[in-house]
C-alpha cells in the first residue's frame, strides 16, 4: 500500500512538472513572438522616418532654406520629446517644482531638435542624400526596440544612426533616444545638464536653454 502510495505521488509529481514545463515554454514561445512582433513594427516605423528623410535631403529634396526646418519636423514626430527630456534629467526631474519642468519641456524641445537636425544636416555637405538602410532591428531592456540605420551621401563612410523605441499608451511607438555616429543624445546631455544644474541650479540650466534657443531662431 505504501509503495502504491509513493508511485502515485510521482506520477502525480511528474504531471505537475510537465504541465509547469509546458506552460513556461508556451509563455516564453508568446514572449518571443510578441518582441519579433515588437522590433518589426519598430523597424517599419524607422523604415518610413528614412523615406522621409529621403524626401527632405535626397536629389529631389527641399531646397536649402527649407531643409532645416523639415528636417527638424520630421525628428519631431519621430520622437517622443517629452519623454526624451524627463530620461536627460534622471533625478533632477522629481527634483524639479512643475513650473520648472514645464520651462524645461518647453525650452528643451527646440533646443534637442535643432541640435540633432543640425548634426544630420551638416553631416551631407551640401551633397543629397543617396540612400537611408535599416541595419538591423533589436530587443533591449524590457520594453524597448533599437533600430540601427546607415545614411549614405556619395564619397562619405556611412553615417550611423541608432533609434531607442518604445511603445506609446495609444501602441504607437517614438524614440526615445537617437544614437549619433556611437554618441547617445540621453547620455550626452544628461552629464551636460546634470552639471549646469550642480554649478548653477535648475533655474541656471533653465537661463542658459533659453538663451541657446534665442541663438537658434
Amino acid at each position: 500500500m505504501l509503495l502504491k502510495q509513493k508511485s502515485n505521488a510521482r506520477c502525480i509529481s511528474a504531471i505537475i512538472g510537465a504541465i509547469v514545463l509546458a506552460f513556461i515554454v508556451q509563455v516564453a514561445a508568446l514572449r518571443s513572438a510578441e518582441a519579433e512582433s515588437h522590433v518589426e513594427a519598430a523597424t517599419a516605423m524607422i523604415q518610413e522616418v528614412g523615406q522621409d528623410f529621403l524626401e527632405v535631403l535626397g536629389p529631389d529634396g527641399q531646397s536649402d532654406e527649407l531643409q532645416l526646418e523639415k528636417l527638424t519636423g520630421l525628428l519631431q514626430d519621430a520622437i517622443n520629446l517629452d519623454t526624451t527630456g524627463r530620461l536627460i534629467l534622471a533625478q533632477n526631474w522629481r527634483r524639479a517644482s512643475d513650473e520648472q519642468r514645464e520651462a524645461y519641456l518647453n525650452l528643451f524641445k527646440p533646443y534637442a531638435l535643432d541640435t540633432l537636425a543640425s548634426k544630420i544636416r551638416a553631416s551631407s555637405a551640401e551633397i543629397p542624400l543617396e540612400s537611408f538602410t535599416i541595419i538591423k532591428g533589436e530587443p533591449v531592456g524590457k520594453n524597448d526596440v533599437l533600430v540601427s540605420t546607415d545614411l549614405f551621401w556619395p564619397g562619405y563612410p556611412p553615417y550611423r544612426l541608432d533609434w531607442r523605441l518604445r511603445g506609446r499608451d495609444d501602441g504607437s511607438l517614438q524614440a526615445i533616444d537617437v544614437v549619433v555616429e556611437g554618441v547617445s543624445m540621453v547620455v550626452t546631455q544628461r552629464a551636460e545638464f546634470a552639471s549646469v544644474i550642480e554649478r548653477q541650479g535648475f533655474d541656471g540650466l533653465l537661463s542658459q536653454m533659453r538663451n541657446q534657443v534665442k541663438r537658434q531662431l
